[in-house]
């Protein structure tokens, strides 16, 4: 007997983590796709930039993957990513104040 391949949407968080555990990518690739967007826009929001959104999200993204292992399953995938997502938001726009800060401040000592 073949077995069809299943639809993503009908596949579990939870499953797709276990495969990409085990080395499969494409499971991974699965979650991104899932929650790219729901990311995407979190980190719009910290950083109002679509640039920085863009990158922010791809580098959260990685970090999951990287930390696939740490994932216990207490909260949900998609909560576990905003989080990650949003604290590294969060990281990029306190670099970029500390960065104008100092621009500002450089500024004001030449005038």
């Amino acid at each position: 007997m073949t077995t069809l391949p299943r639809s993503i949407a009908s596949v579990s968080d939870a499953e797709l983590i276990e495969r990409a555990r085990a080395g499969d990518r494409a499971a991974f690739g699965d979650l991104v796709e899932r929650y790219q967007q729901a990311v995407f826009r979190a980190v719009l929001i910290v950083l109002r930039s679509r640039e920085d959104a863009e990158e922010v999200a791809q580098d959260a993204f990685v970090s999951a993957f990287q930390r696939l292992d740490g994932f216990r399953g207490d909260a949900s995938c998609k909560t576990w990513l905003l989080a990650i997502a949003g604290n590294r938001a969060l990281d990029r726009r306190g670099r970029l104040g500390q960065w104008m800060r100092r621009f500002v401040n450089r500024d004001e000592e030449t005038t």
